[in-house]
């Protein structure tokens, strides 16, 4: 057993870069945007009192190059409408969303499957570019005075994907989410999804979050090292 110990490369590891490597370690178990390959399916999809609406094209059943007015959901099993508010065509030549060098500006209608005035309401929303990453990462509006907690980050098809999350007291029977940015944006969506849950006791558990790179948590793993030597040394 000496003999194998002394053949092995002897390391320094501080108590900080431990943790910092244990934090690591359990942020990659859970559920990432970095680690899909597109929308993820929320754990009460299919369950009483929810619904599931969304869209891979924004051409309303066929009505061609225009400034968006969807009313007809491609995903799901619940109706909605998806408008584009400020007379931009964002309306790729495929029928996918892109607002080029414009601005996103639009309003998501869905509805929900609740007891109205009771209960916990939990709204999901996701989606993902065709191909490469958002131009820029845009603005959910608050619902009822409740702010999303929002994740951008992109999955393992290198695609852009978001995923918001709205945890909504009480219920109605309808609710609309804005969406805005810059001039200048450059957001691409291959496919957007709202799911609503309502529940009588607690708001959904579903999580996601976006796992650094690698490459990053090295070198900023590689950082705290560095930063504990110097200050050894001074």
């Amino acid at each position: 057993m000496k003999l194998l110990q002394s053949k092995l490369p002897q390391f320094n590891i501080s108590a900080s870069a431990l943790v910092v490597s244990a934090c690591l370690a359990s942020s990659v178990q859970a559920t990432s945007i970095n680690l899909v390959t597109g929308t993820i399916s929320p754990s009460f999809r299919g369950d009483a009192g929810t619904t599931w609406t969304g869209w891979d094209t924004w051409d309303d059943a066929g009505a061609g190059d225009q400034v968006i007015n969807d009313s007809t959901p491609d995903v799901g099993t619940d109706g909605g409408s998806f408008v584009t508010t400020n007379a931009e065509d964002h309306l790729s030549s495929s029928f996918n969303y892109y607002t080029g060098s414009g601005s996103v500006a639009e309003t998501v209608n869905f509805s929900s499957d609740g007891i109205v005035g009771t209960g916990f309401t939990t709204v999901i929303m996701q989606g993902h570019t065709l191909f490469g990453g958002f131009g820029t990462e845009f603005t959910l509006s608050d619902v009822g005075g409740v702010s999303p907690e929002v994740v951008f980050g992109t999955n393992a098809n290198g695609q852009g994907q978001f995923w918001a999350k709205y945890e909504l007291p009480g219920n109605v029977a309808n609710y609309s989410v804005d969406f805005s940015s810059r001039p200048g944006s450059f957001v691409s969506l291959g496919i957007f999804e709202v799911d609503t849950l309502w529940s009588s006791e607690a708001y959904s558990l579903d999580s996601v979050q976006a796992v650094p790179e690698p490459s990053s948590a090295l070198f900023g793993l590689l950082g705290v090292s560095a930063l504990l030597r110097r200050k050894r040394r001074s």
